[in-house]
């Protein structure tokens, strides 16, 4: 049993846990990074990147000054990391991306031969369920121990767009296999919708939507919500902009 109260926020934004979610090329990695760069200034980072994921460009021309970086090649290596640096107080860890972690899951769960179910390949059967249930649980194991490393943490996927063949209506949530993104949303404080707008034929405003949006999965888990989008600005100012809006709306009114 854990007891607790519940008292006023404080003056500044001591710790958040933030999923990005979005198209490809939409920024959400950069703008992972512009926290990371951030949060790191009087502190210690951690970029924790599953391997298959290119985005080590994109952070690296961020020049970001104390950030380590692991690459996860299988899951057991997340326990690894897990061990490693719990006493390395770190100020920030970023993780690219859960879509692949998931992956790392099914793959400790099926030999990464085949997915959840599916016959191995000497004809055996498998009950997807069951291994669905296990993928699920290592997962969420997964990215709880990767969230309790630092007070902040930040994490990307790509989004997924499904249709509903009756009404025409378009869902977009995170891309995670075996309906685990039902789940995700409420293991994170904020996510996060990332998308653009052409302002001309070679400019594009970036922005990052909190605000409810029917069938788009975003989240504030804030006193009073964020009603609009984000537009983030050029350069390295994308975690200032999301953080100003967040206290602006931490203190009811």
């Amino acid at each position: 049993m854990i007891r607790t109260k519940v008292g006023a926020p404080s003056a500044e934004l001591t710790e958040c846990r933030m999923l990005f979610h979005g198209d490809y090329g939409s920024g959400k990695t950069h703008l992972m990074g512009t926290a990371l760069r951030a949060l790191t200034q009087n502190g210690r980072g951690l970029l924790i990147v599953v391997q298959g994921e290119p985005s080590l460009s994109t952070i690296q021309g961020l020049d970001i000054p104390d950030l380590e970086v692991v690459v996860l090649e299988s899951y057991n290596d997340v326990e690894l990391v897990a061990k490693e640096y719990a006493e390395a107080k770190l100020s920030v860890v970023g993780i690219d991306s859960i879509t692949l972690l998931s992956d790392l899951a099914i793959d400790k769960v099926t030999g990464g031969k085949r997915a959840p179910g599916q016959k191995d390949a000497g004809g055996g059967n498998h009950d997807g369920r069951a291994e669905w249930g296990q993928v699920k649980s290592y997962f969420r194991v997964a990215v709880k121990q990767l969230q309790r490393l630092a007070p902040f943490c930040f994490a990307v996927c790509p989004s997924s767009k499904t249709e509903n063949e009756l009404t025409g209506a378009v869902s977009i949530a995170p891309d995670l296999p075996g309906k685990q993104a039902i789940g995700i949303v409420g293991m994170w404080d904020y996510v996060a919708y990332v998308d653009y707008v052409p302002l001309t034929p070679t400019k594009v405003q970036r922005r990052a939507h909190f605000e409810p949006m029917g069938s788009t999965a975003t989240r504030c888990n804030l006193p009073r919500p964020i009603t609009k989008p984000i537009a983030i600005p050029e350069g390295g100012g994308g975690w200032q902009a999301i953080a100003k809006e967040i206290m602006a709306c931490r203190i009811p009114v």
